[in-house]
């Protein structure tokens, strides 16, 4: 009777990590901010912590998620350590990037990843015939088997002509070909596309046959439209009333298997849609008055942010994680899971 009770203990101490080896979820953020070539001094440095505080203390499932995938535009080499390094004091992780060359007016696109959980398998700078140039990476997620994905840090041309929309039209169909030789299909664009409407034939190139998804699912003529503002990401100083930012993920993300889109988790941030349209970010309450002071200050572009995770019954957490991870940003269920099973432990040995 003794060795059946300690078998039921042992099982009832053990379950969550059984639970979890069925249904295991790895979250995986991801964040696109037009940084206007900062941080570059002290006050910049002290707004992006405020900012990057903010999107790391945001929660999914119940648990803050730590930053994975930074993509930036209008970046240059200085600031982009500079956030490097900030990253790396901020968060309890080992940050590395990838940067372009600098285009005619000496700005880069980046992308900056959590080296803690991410592995670079190759990087790749697409410059010919292209405003901006622009910078993939692709990146395996440790642990698992087959969970490889691209990411594209994204600026193009920007402007409301008709010779600008076409051009824009232009650097896609070189983006999608230079896609469509790639030996995996689950890739993500992200960043400044400077498009003004889904009018423009560059969306139409994107979104036919569903080809990529619009991680916000907010389609529409975003230019001055009050039903966008809760989308619109520039200029939160003076004029919030452009949508120029945007995650637009491959259908791979969306298939329900590996890596996925956690669906309604795309936000910009420090908008709810309260502000005045066509007025700055501080007319809203769509976050405490230091991140909005601190939105104004750094860019003239607010942040975009978008949740992934793993659930797939083919891949495996790493070994010996499962417990650990199961438990990760839930220490209230950790400590009533203990206090249940000594409770039990006591009944049944008295």
């Amino acid at each position: 009777m003794i060795i059946l009770r300690l078998s039921l203990l042992v099982l009832l101490l053990f379950s969550p990590t059984l639970f979890a080896t069925q249904l295991f979820e790895n979250h995986l953020r991801v964040a696109s901010y037009n940084t206007f070539n900062g941080p570059n001094d002290v006050e910049d440095y002290a707004d992006f912590l405020i900012i990057f505080r903010h999107i790391r203390a945001q929660e999914q499932h119940g648990a803050a998620d730590v930053l994975d995938i930074l993509t930036l535009s209008e970046s240059d080499s200085g600031s982009l350590n500079r956030i490097n390094e900030l990253l790396d004091t901020e968060y309890p992780k080992s940050y590395a990037s990838i940067v372009s060359s600098a285009d005619g007016g000496g700005d880069r696109t980046a992308i900056i990843y959590n080296a803690s959980r991410l592995t670079l398998l190759e990087e790749t700078i697409l410059s010919t015939a292209l405003t901006h140039h622009i910078v993939r990476g692709r990146f395996h997620i440790d642990g698992f088997e087959t969970q490889d994905f691209y990411v594209y840090s994204i600026h193009l041309k920007s402007g409301s002509s008709s010779s600008d929309r076409t051009e824009r039209l232009l650097e896609l169909q070189l983006l999608l070909a230079d896609a469509a030789t790639l030996p995996h299909s689950r890739i993500l664009f992200a960043g400044d596309f400077n498009f003004i409407s889904n009018t423009e034939p560059g969306w139409a190139e994107l979104t036919n046959d569903n080809a990529f998804h619009d991680t916000a699912d907010a389609v529409g003529d975003w230019r001055d439209n009050p039903l966008f503002k809760d989308v619109h990401s520039q200029n939160p100083r003076t004029n919030m009333d452009d949508r120029l930012d945007f995650h637009l993920a491959s259908s791979a993300f969306v298939d329900a298997d590996g890596l996925e889109l956690i669906t309604g988790t795309f936000r910009v941030i420090g908008n709810n849609g309260t502000h005045l349209l066509g007025e700055g970010i501080e007319t809203g309450n769509g976050a405490p008055i230091e991140l909005l002071q601190a939105l104004v200050q750094f860019s003239d572009h607010l942040p975009i942010v978008s949740d992934f995770n793993v659930v797939s019954s083919k891949e495996k957490p790493p070994q010996g994680a499962t417990f650990s991870l199961f438990f990760q940003g839930n220490a209230e269920l950790l400590m009533i899971s203990v206090l249940f099973v000594l409770l039990l432990a006591r009944r049944m040995f008295n």
